[in-house]
């Protein structure tokens, strides 16, 4: 039997079958690595979400540290000194949940006393100085002669994460 060469070069058959696979492993391919971004995707989403949620945490501490200044700004706490004067709590939700940690000092002149309330490290011992009593701001309302403003720095930290969040905040006094 003699063999064709011309024959077996222009034989088609199983062409189909060769290109079939060769298509299905790209579209696999293609499939996998949808899959791989979206899943990629997903995590990125989660990661925000909870990024977000700690900061919304730690901003509803520094905000029920504001509406509720009664519960630190006390007379303990305006009898201590002004380098001493701190305060610290955490903020829950009605399902006595942790929201946030707070910590609460005075803000006042580093050149008048020692600066580390919290500890050498502590983020809530690092913000800008002034003194902590002056006369009020112009725009407040309060008359200068008959009115003094303390200010104090409000901490609030996320506990599951690294937010951290900062005010200055000012309650105004009546000299006499």
């Amino acid at each position: 039997m003699k063999y064709d060469f011309e024959n077996t070069i222009n034989n088609k058959s199983g062409f189909l079958l060769v290109s079939a696979i060769f298509i299905m492993a790209i579209l696999l391919i293609a499939g996998l690595a949808i899959v791989q971004m979206s899943s990629t995707e997903v995590k990125t989403s989660r990661s925000e979400q909870v990024i977000a949620m700690d900061f919304y945490n730690a901003e509803a501490g520094i905000i029920e540290a504001m509406d509720n200044y009664a519960v630190w700004l006390d007379n303990d706490y305006l009898l201590e000194s002004i380098d001493a004067a701190s305060f610290e709590d955490d903020v829950e939700n009605m399902d006595n949940e942790v929201l946030a940690h707070v910590q609460i000092r005075n803000i006042y002149d580093p050149d008048s006393a020692v600066n580390d309330v919290f500890g050498s490290d502590d983020p809530a011992d690092d913000f800008p100085f002034q003194e902590h009593i002056a006369p009020p701001p112009s725009e407040s309302g309060f008359s200068m002669v008959e009115f003094d403003a303390r200010r104090y720095a409000i901490t609030s930290t996320a506990p599951d994460s690294n937010s951290k969040i900062q005010t200055g905040a000012y309650k105004v006094f009546n000299k006499f």
